[in-house]
């Protein structure tokens, strides 16, 4: 997008209109382990003196929801939602951060997307629970959604699959997606997503690089299309 300013008018028109907060890699220490220890780990690298097991699945140490379905309190479980909600120091520091931003500077949050791999899916509110009715915002959240990832197929035919979480994936209470969403605790951004990058199953999380140039250039299109439709609704 940067290097888009100043000569794309579309891209000039957003980031003149929206700041953009990114956080290139929410999980650095789990990263790193993946790399060196196990590949395919998931959660952070919380050490439990007295368990024989570490670490916490961020994505269920949210606290919309925390401790429900789909998450474990067993720590030895890769969906292990920690000891309390946002008992992690990575939640504490980033929550912390937004919540000023919110709170303190006047920051209204209009779409949050985490992005996660893989299933090409692309999960609204809600993740907690299937039984709860639908946001208010349930229908824009899938047509809006709907439309970005059509911009998306355009760059190399890649399907993507819209809707909430509980109902297209499964449940998972305490996840990132509720709490971009709500705003009783939360930041309160109407489009609210986790994003399941490329593939479908062939490589899974062990995708092959030769992916990530078109996986990234489509996913710039649905990006994109979600700000032209923010901005839109929200003027400019």
């Amino acid at each position: 997008m940067v290097e888009d300013y100043g000569v794309n008018d579309d891209i000039t028109n957003l980031l003149d209109t929206f700041d953009y907060y990114i956080i290139p890699q929410f999980n650095a220490d789990g990263y790193v382990y993946t790399w060196t220890q196990d590949r395919l780990w998931r959660k952070n690298r919380h050490q439990f003196p007295d368990d024989v097991c570490d670490g916490v699945d961020l994505n269920r140490n949210y606290p919309v929801g925390w401790g429900g379905n789909g998450a474990r309190g067993f720590v030895c479980s890769d969906v292990y939602y920690g000891e309390a909600p946002f008992s992690e120091l990575e939640h504490q520091d980033v929550s912390q951060y937004l919540y000023d931003l919110k709170d303190n500077k006047g920051v209204e949050f209009v779409h949050f997307i985490d992005f996660h791999t893989y299933s090409q899916l692309l999960l609204s509110p809600w993740s907690y629970s299937e039984t709860v009715p639908n946001p208010v915002d349930y229908t824009d959240h899938v047509n809006v959604g709907t439309a970005a990832c059509e911009a998306l197929k355009k760059v190399a035919g890649t399907d993507y699959t819209v809707g909430p979480t509980a109902e297209v994936l499964y449940e998972a209470a305490g996840s990132s997606n509720d709490w971009g969403y709500t705003s009783n605790g939360g930041l309160g951004a109407k489009y609210s997503y986790v994003m399941e990058l490329r593939d479908t199953g062939d490589y899974g999380f062990v995708i092959p690089d030769s992916f990530i140039n078109v996986s990234g250039r489509e996913t710039y299109e649905a990006v994109k299309h979600f700000g032209s439709v923010i901005m839109s609704e929200y003027g400019s």
